[in-house]
């Protein structure tokens, strides 16, 4: 398994100006509770559907971060609410978005209560719930400008009762378009703290499957009619306007918490015009700088143009050359890169400082990874401490990661886990995937820390739902495995399949493996086959040896010696001591390949010095027979003794049998009892039958007929053993 990412990240940083939230992002969590444990809650029709469409406009339209949880359990939620602490900044908004059970206590919480997938019946002190008092102090403590909250759940109207709510009042079409500018940027310039609901107590409408609910079908018809022509933000007070017009139950609007009565947008329009490609042509003609770099973005991506790195190159130039900073950023990007350029690391350099001079942090984070990585400069790990710092100091995530990675390694500094930790975990907290991962891995092998899986856990998984492919790997390994969490092969399926689509070679191989084994899914050699082909196809060692084993064995696919003899040797060559010794075992046995003991000596020897029982025991017959090498009784006891010391009962047998005959060591009946017992207590017939002819003659042990009988009949049992059938025989006990 792979030990740890090393990934250094080249940030590219896109800015865009959305009136007075410059800079500001926008994310969503959208959660559709469809299926319940408990009977209490029956299975809802609409909800998945709803959650997914909320999600899928969002997404496409606005220009929302989204997060889909369907079906989620308690902790999955809390989990996720956790995870945007970490990195949401004040000039970003936050939606949440939840449709599915709701519940209310009148007696003893006197609150209202949203049910996840895992809340249990009659749960008196609701701890498998989370209810809207707890709900409204997380949500009002996050950093965000704008926090917003969406409820198509039952008692969805208690959510505020310590607050006031708003009904939707009635106004003309011409009343709105007349104040819509003046409410709006009033609006922009304030923080808020708000929510809308389905209804008030009203039990949630769930209709046929795949259908929305009355709430939903309102909410979305409002987003899509918003950006058709639209160029006007849309606040939530608007939408909850509009939904009280379509829908027979009372939708609730309020504010709560630390809100200066603003409102959550939907910047649907805006963010048309500004990723309109012709509008943003027009201004980077004219000479506007911002506009230059962004239709370079456009050019680079291939977004709403045909992807061009030459048009990128020329209009991040003229942006730079007017002393944008992030045009000169880009600019760097491309030399760095060779798009639309040849490569070239000095100009790409030149442009990095240029941006970095006037205090561009992902700018100074790549010329500290140049320096890093010695790219057009000689490596100077001192020096790409120094950028990084830099960077680090105005917060960015990469640059963090990159500091905590040269202590993790004591590249440049002395190696220090703990500081490495610090450094990792800053940038695990703004949410950056890699440095997630790296905490976890250090969590699970307790350096710089003391071993805790459960925080590895968490940093793990973190980083999978993010999509980093290690980290989902890793998550599946712990689940296949039971560390820090109950075994669950469905889930280690779920994250090894999700890191092996991704072309991880480690996670092609796992998923390979629980399907040879018929762990987590009915055992499929065809699909076992496809996988480890997957990976060994980009040099694992372990899946190329496994797919030798398939060819050779004919699973999942036509038995193949030539095949099998060809991934064994890819296996062999990187190291594998299995693989090496199976070579060798096809040499020695001439299948695929014409026998060739020679061949199969050298092959048996390389495992052997790894430690492989099974090679050594092979050598040493090899030694014994003279097979590839000169006869060597010596050498073949010396091969036997580390293979026996191993537990290999083969290997036992073999060095009994030499003391036995006093075969590169003096004769010793005593020695030869003690490794043919070692065997036959393993269930080696032959040793089995080995021992019993020692005590039938009283060789190294007191002569005893019973014993010697019992041992052949064993032999006799285990594996058919024709000498201990000739033995009964002469002995009458056949």
């Amino acid at each position: 398994m792979k030990t740890i990412v090393i990934s250094l990240h080249l940030i590219i940083i896109l800015t865009y100006s959305l009136l007075a939230q410059e800079n500001g992002k926008h994310y969503a969590l959208i959660v559709g509770g469809k299926q319940y444990d408990s009977p209490k809650w029956p299975t809802l029709k609409n909800a998945e559907n709803d959650a997914n469409s909320v999600a899928e406009i969002l997404s496409a339209e606005y220009q929302f971060e989204v997060t889909l949880l369907l079906s989620p359990t308690k902790r999955e939620f809390e989990n996720k609410l956790l995870a945007y602490q970490g990195f949401i900044k004040k000039e970003d908004q936050l939606l949440i978005y939840i449709t599915g059970h709701g519940d209310y206590d009148s007696e003893y919480k006197k609150d209202g209560f949203i049910v996840f997938k895992d809340s249990r019946e009659n749960d008196i002190p609701y701890d498998s719930y989370i209810g809207y008092k707890s709900l409204k102090r997380v949500l009002d403590a996050f950093p965000a400008k704008d926090v917003g909250l969406v409820l198509d759940v039952g008692f969805g109207g208690k959510f505020n009762d310590d607050f006031i709510s708003f009904f939707a009042p009635r106004s003309t079409k011409q009343e709105e378009e007349q104040n819509i500018d003046n409410y709006i940027q009033e609006q922009l310039d304030k923080s808020s703290r708000v929510y809308l609901t389905s209804g008030l107590q009203d039990v949630i409408s769930d209709v046929k499957e795949g259908d929305h609910s009355s709430f939903c079908y309102s909410f979305l018809e409002i987003l899509k009619q918003n950006i058709q022509g639209n160029t006007t933000p849309l606040t939530l007070s608007q939408v909850h306007h509009y939904i009280a017009g379509k829908t027979n139950n009372e939708p609730v609007y309020g504010h709560f918490g630390l809100d200066d009565t603003g409102s959550v947008f939907f910047m649907g329009g805006i963010m048309h015009i500004l990723t309109d490609f012709e509008k943003i042509e027009k201004k980077a003609i004219a000479g506007d700088k911002e506009a230059q770099s962004l239709l370079g973005d456009m050019y680079r991506k291939g977004d709403g143009v045909t992807q061009d790195y030459a048009e990128a190159l020329k209009w991040y130039r003229l942006s730079a050359e007017q002393g944008y900073d992030d045009g000169q950023l880009k600019l760097g990007y491309m030399y760095r890169n060779g798009k639309g350029v040849p490569q070239d690391y000095t100009e790409a350099l030149k442009w990095y400082k240029l941006s970095a001079e006037q205090g561009n942090s992902a700018a100074q984070n790549n010329i500290g990874y140049m320096y890093d990585e010695g790219n057009g400069v000689t490596q100077d790990y001192t020096t790409a401490l120094k950028w990084y710092k830099l960077s680090a100091k105005q917060g960015d995530s990469a640059a963090q990661y990159n500091i905590g990675y040269m202590y993790y390694e004591g590249n440049g500094v002395t190696q220090d886990y703990t500081t490495a930790l610090k450094w990792y975990k800053l940038s695990a907290e703004q949410g950056n995937s890699s440095a997630q991962y790296n905490l976890g891995y250090m969590y699970k092998n307790g350096q710089g820390v003391s071993q805790d899986y459960t925080k590895a856990l968490k940093w793990f998984k973190l980083s999978a739902e993010q999509g980093n492919s290690s980290a989902q790997n890793r998550l599946g390994y712990m689940y296949q495995h039971a560390e820090g969490i109950i075994q669950d092969y469905t889930e280690a399926l779920k994250w090894y399949r999700l890191s092996a689509e991704q072309g991880n070679s480690t996670a092609q191989f796992n998923l390979g493996y629980l399907y040879e084994n018929g762990e987590g899914v009915p055992q499929d050699y065809v699909e076992a086959f496809k996988w480890y082909r997957l990976s060994a196809e980009q040099g694992d060692s372990s899946a190329q040896f496994n797919l030798g084993y398939m060819y050779k064995n004919g699973e999942g696919v036509t038995q193949n010696y030539a095949e099998a003899l060809k991934w064994y040797r890819l296996s062999a060559e990187q190291g594998n001591s299995t693989a090496q010794n199976n070579l060798g075992y096809m040499y020695d046995e001439g299948n695929g390949v014409p026998q060739d003991y020679v061949e199969a000596f050298k092959w048996y020897r390389l495992s052997a010095e790894q430690g492989n029982s099974t090679a050594q025991n092979s050598l040493g017959y090899m030694y014994y027979e003279g097979n590839g090498v000169p006869q060597d009784y010596s050498e073949a006891v010396k091969w036997y003794r580390l293979s026996a010391e191993q537990g290999n009962s083969t290997a036992q047998n073999n060095l009994g049998y030499m003391y036995d005959e006093g075969n590169g060591v003096p004769q010793d009946y005593a020695e030869a009892v003690k490794w043919y017992r070692l065997s036959a207590e393993q269930g080696n017939s032959t040793a089995q039958f080995n021992l019993g002819y020692m005590y039938e003659n009283g060789d190294g042990v007191r002569k005893n007929k019973q014993k010697a009988i019992t041992l052949y009949q064993k032999a006799y049992k285990n594996d058919n053993n024709e000498f201990a059938y000739q033995q009964l025989k002469e002995l009458g006990e056949l």
